[in-house]
């Protein structure tokens, strides 16, 4: 048995651990209301003000310190540890669903379904389910923990909340990101870039100004030259016109036009190497039709990644078999993307059994939770041991 193996055991052993894991069971019910209640306020990127405000009441009913909303409406407050130091944990609050969406809660054999349920509201009331685990077993953590209910997650939010966190601390000496489902577990981060082209060209009259330079023409153009790219599969790499817009009526010639590209890659130099080649093939298009346009970088996720036997890593899949759960190491573009590109030990992995992400009919399985929030609280503990130095050989 090697030595995270023998904190690991220790720790599930401990009379800490037996009381945090008491309060998660007797509290399950509660926990499950209180999913509900967060899946059902409604917080688009960009608009996360009233989920914002009820998680910041969480927190001074928990009695955290130092609790305030920031200006990129980041929820965050502070258990007390015993240095300086800091580690952060954080759920995501907003959600890929407009205002207008209905979050009606159903239940239907078993499953729970609401749109934003599991991408990020059980995730969230997972965190505040873990606080109130350590403050019942008045747990005195090593470091600072740092909670964080954090905006600008989803899209074209770009990860602003926890970049703009980060941009302003110090001391950071690790991150949990609690998003996706349980059998994933992400330690490295795929790097993106996102393009929105605008065109311009003369425009006008169908029939009278045939021949004038067409702004759909021209990005129909380019898109063609873009799928045409040569990506390689490994290190995996990829790209994708989400969406174009443009033009006024079906006999009109567009004067402007619009497309949003997403380039992704896990390696940082050929994502680099893939925007400028679809930048020279835009500008290609452009001069063929003789239009113009502007590109706006919209998105930059940086990449990052710590290694699959990184302590971090691997007590978090050690608790996770303990629990006869399977995570399976997997890169995806979370929250943990912006500490790992700062050399900073993260993770980010989920607490629940679910599917349907993104989309109205999105669920989770609430009785996975008994053994996903032990698995979230069993890691914290042996990471926060092992970070802080309590098991120093361990490297």
């Amino acid at each position: 048995m090697n030595e995270l193996d023998m904190l690991i055991n220790g720790t599930v052993k401990s009379v800490l651990f037996n009381k945090v894991y008491e309060d998660i069971q007797k509290n399950i019910e509660p926990i499950i209301e209180e999913i509900k209640t967060i899946s059902t306020i409604p917080s688009p990127t960009f608009y996360e003000d009233k989920k914002a405000d009820y998680i910041k009441g969480k927190f001074n009913d928990l009695k955290l310190d130092d609790v305030k909303i920031d200006r990129l409406k980041n929820v965050i407050g502070t258990l007390q540890g015993k240095g300086d130091e800091n580690f952060i944990i954080c759920a995501h609050i907003d959600t890929v669903f407009s205002n207008e969406t209905k979050l009606k809660v159903r239940e239907v054999e078993g499953k729970i379904f609401c749109p934003g349920i599991g991408d990020n509201s059980t995730s969230v009331a997972g965190m505040l389910a873990l606080i109130n685990a350590f403050k019942t077993a008045e747990y005195i953590p090593p470091y600072n923990i740092i909670f964080i209910a954090n905006s600008c997650e989803e899209g074209l939010g770009d990860l602003k909340g926890i970049k703009y966190y980060l941009e302003n601390s110090d001391k950071i000496e690790g991150m949990i990101s609690i998003d996706g489902t349980m059998t994933m577990l992400s330690n490295e981060g795929i790097g993106s870039r996102r393009l929105s082209v605008t065109v311009k060209g003369e425009g006008g009259h169908s029939w009278v100004d045939f021949g004038n330079s067409s702004a759909i023409h021209a990005i129909g153009s380019a898109i063609s030259k873009i799928s045409q790219i040569d990506v390689p599969k490994i290190p995996k790499t990829s790209f994708n016109v989400g969406t174009i817009s443009g033009g006024t009526s079906v006999n009109t010639i567009a004067e402007t036009a619009n497309m949003l590209i997403d380039i992704r890659s896990v390696d940082s130099e050929i994502l680099i190497e893939k925007e400028q080649e679809i930048r020279e093939l835009i500008e290609n298009a452009m001069e063929e039709h003789g239009t113009e346009c502007s590109i706006e970088v919209v998105g930059d996720r940086p990449s990052g990644k710590i290694d699959v036997n990184n302590f971090v890593v691997q007590s978090v899949l050690k608790s996770a078999e303990l629990y006869d759960v399977q995570m399976k190491p997997t890169p995806s573009s979370t929250d943990s993307n912006i500490p790992l590109s700062q050399s900073i030990p993260s993770v980010t992995f989920g607490i629940y059994s679910g599917g349907g992400a993104h989309t109205l009919n999105e669920y989770i399985e609430p009785e996975s939770l008994k053994k996903g929030l032990p698995i979230l609280a069993l890691s914290v503990l042996t990471i926060l041991d092992q970070i802080s130095g309590t098991s120093k050989e361990f490297p």
